[in-house]
């Protein structure tokens, strides 16, 4: 008995350290794929990118920081690239760069720690930590009321953070009767002021006969505000 426990001893001491000499080999399936995205909607308003003459890339250790070029297939402003095979649960650092120059992160870089799934960033070139306002607005009740007919009006912003003229035309991209707009160039603590209009004219604004404006404080990051126009919404 005390022989078959010796050797019961010797073998687990021999398997311990056979594993301790084993190199670790990284699973198959420990590989993902990573959606870089970057929203350059600021920077083509603002002039720093020009979509027709400069070229976006992206850089990082998981190419030892060569570069990667980005492309916009849908003409949302977003770019984006899809690099393949990142380690799950391994930080990589990267940048953007516009042609052969980096973007100025004041001294800072980027950095994605790969996850099971749902590996897609959301940035914006330039910012870490940027504030943004959406602002959406839904139009259908006054669709149903014959006040704002889709296709031949239009809905737009004016506030005291564009000097209460007026914004671009608000988009429905989806279709669904909801309008938004979204402005990059907030602080965090701003106070907002503003109204939604249709057609552009203060006759047509929110709260006729000198109703009060909306109100909203950003805070930072990404700021959703989300209306139906006038405060009219079906029972």
């Amino acid at each position: 008995m005390k022989k078959i426990l010796i050797l019961l001893f010797l073998i687990t001491v021999v398997f311990f350290i056979s594993c301790d000499k084993t190199p670790f080999k990284v699973p198959f399936d420990s590989l993902r794929d990573v959606i870089f995205n970057v929203n350059m909607k600021p920077k083509i308003e603002d002039g720093t990118f020009n979509v027709n003459t400069d070229t976006l890339f992206i850089y990082g250790d998981f190419q030892s920081w060569s570069k990667y070029e980005m492309f916009d297939v849908d003409n949302d402003s977003i770019y984006s690239k899809t690099v393949n095979g990142l380690l799950t649960s391994k930080e990589y650092e990267y940048q953007y760069g516009i042609n052969d120059s980096l973007e100025d992160l004041q001294g800072k870089v980027r950095t994605y720690t790969v996850k099971d799934s749902g590996n897609t960033t959301s940035d914006f070139y330039g910012e870490l930590d940027p504030t943004i306002v959406t602002f959406q607005v839904n139009m259908n009740y006054q669709v149903e009321l014959g006040y704002f007919i889709i296709g031949s009006d239009f809905v737009d912003l004016a506030g005291n953070f564009n000097n209460w003229e007026g914004s671009s035309h608000l988009d429905d991209s989806g279709g669904d009767g909801i309008y938004e707009i979204t402005y990059y160039n907030m602080v965090p603590d701003q106070q907002l002021e503003f109204k939604f209009r249709i057609n552009g004219s203060w006759d047509t604004a929110e709260f006729p006969g000198g109703g009060p404006n909306r109100t909203y404080t950003v805070i930072a990051g990404e700021n959703i505000l989300y209306y139906w126009y006038n405060d009219e919404q079906p029972e």
